[in-house]
């Protein structure tokens, strides 16, 4: 039986977030001491989000559903935040 394509959405996440590390590089990661608090807050938020949205389904992966729930609920609170 074939997997679904979902049932690795994990590791096509990271890859996203690899992308995303590396497109902000230059502009942000770069100039860390540069940035002001605000880019600062911006930044952090939206890593600590994506970081969630690839654990998220992990945890879905393999098998413990509890905490997959609960990292959902916190992503949905960190979502308007990054966009804050």
């Amino acid at each position: 039986m074939k997997k679904p394509f979902y049932s690795n959405a994990y590791l096509y996440l990271a890859l996203g977030f690899i992308a995303t590390l590396i497109g902000f590089f230059p502009t942000y990661f770069k100039k860390l001491g540069e940035t002001d608090a605000l880019h600062h807050f911006h930044g952090i938020t939206g890593t600590l989000w994506m970081i969630i949205l690839i654990v998220q389904p992990m945890i879905y992966r393999f098998g413990n559903m509890k905490y997959h729930r609960i990292i959902g609920w916190t992503s949905v609170v960190f979502a308007p935040i990054v966009f804050f």
